[in-house]
């Protein structure tokens, strides 16, 4: 047998390899040396080879790992939103959506970003608020929701957890949502709830705004009903709203609505709107013309923040539609 020949092979292998094998050649080329000295030789070159292939498919392997570990969290809370500018996450003010990520931060050990279903304005509250996010922690839904009420402040409370496919997404995957905005006509104002509720010590004639609310009703053009410097932000102005409703519970008047999707203000705008008509200054025919022009002065007042909920998000899977 050639031993040198075969040898050389071996190392031209390992070199092939990637593997530094010149610093080992020297100790075995020696002419005549016995059989099992060149077969461990080239046994130990082949185990260098697959080592190196396998060292190569690593991060493959790896990302596949990670991607098994990854898990797409759909998150229910509340929150009442008088101490915070909104949902979204500001440079310069305090939100929401900057507390829960803090939160969850410390919890997984790992910066967590959490994608909203809505946005909400400042002293706007929610009752069931949707974020999604994606994490590689392992922690049970029941564990990550004590966790989390027991970490955040008095004012949001995590209200469920649950894992979802990986197309899952707050934002995308909503086909719709319901607001309340909430009236207090008492003649003396509730000081235990006035950052809950907007306190209207006037007569509210709940069944004439019901029937006008309806008119807000099917696919419309909400420009008008629409804070005018953000009417060019939406692609779109147009809406369908499922359903619109004024109650009355005592001194309590609730304005409820329902669709596919509203507009910067739009909600506060209809409801000023609707009280607007309770005290003349607009008609219901004026939400018609709103409707159809586009034109702002038809609609009325926006209505402060404090007295409206967020208060649930339709998805497809809940059977809410």
């Amino acid at each position: 047998m050639n031993y040198e020949l075969l040898i050389g092979k071996a190392a031209a292998c390992g070199a092939g390899s990637g593997y530094k094998f010149a610093q080992y050649h020297n100790a075995f080329q020696i002419v005549g040396a016995a059989d099992t000295t060149t077969v461990h030789c080239s046994l130990f070159t082949v185990h260098y080879s697959l080592f190196t292939i396998h060292c190569s498919l690593f991060p493959f392997i790896f990302s596949v790992f990670l991607s098994l570990l990854m898990r797409n969290l759909k998150i229910y809370i509340s929150y009442r939103g008088t101490a915070y500018h909104g949902w979204q996450r500001q440079d310069n003010n305090i939100t929401v959506q900057e507390i829960v990520e803090g939160v969850m931060s410390r919890i997984m050990n790992a910066p967590v970003t959490v994608h909203g279903c809505s946005r909400t304005d400042a002293g706007v509250h929610a009752r069931r608020f949707c974020f999604s996010t994606i994490v590689d922690n392992a922690i049970p839904c029941t564990g990550l929701v004590r966790a989390m009420n027991a970490m955040l402040p008095g004012d949001i409370a995590v209200l469920s957890c649950e894992d979802m496919p990986g197309d899952f997404h707050a934002r995308f995957s909503a086909k719709g949502k319901e607001y309340v905005y909430v009236v207090n006509t008492a003649p003396v104002r509730d000081v235990f709830a006035g950052d809950l509720m907007l306190h209207y010590p006037y007569r509210l004639d709940e069944e004439r705004l019901d029937r006008a609310a309806k008119l807000f009703v099917g696919t419309h053009d909400f420009a008008a009903f629409c804070k005018a410097e953000s009417v060019k932000l939406h692609k779109t102005t147009v809406r369908t709203i499922y359903d619109y409703s004024v109650q009355r519970n005592g001194h309590t008047v609730t304005f409820t609505v329902s669709g596919d999707g509203f507009l910067h203000n739009m909600v506060r705008i209809t409801v000023g709107t609707l009280i607007y008509i309770n005290e003349g200054k607009r008609t219901e025919e004026d939400i018609e013309r709103s409707l159809t022009t586009g034109v702002r002065e038809y609609a009325g007042i926006t209505i402060p923040a404090h007295g409206l909920y967020l208060n649930r998000v339709f998805y497809p899977e809940e059977g809410e539609i």
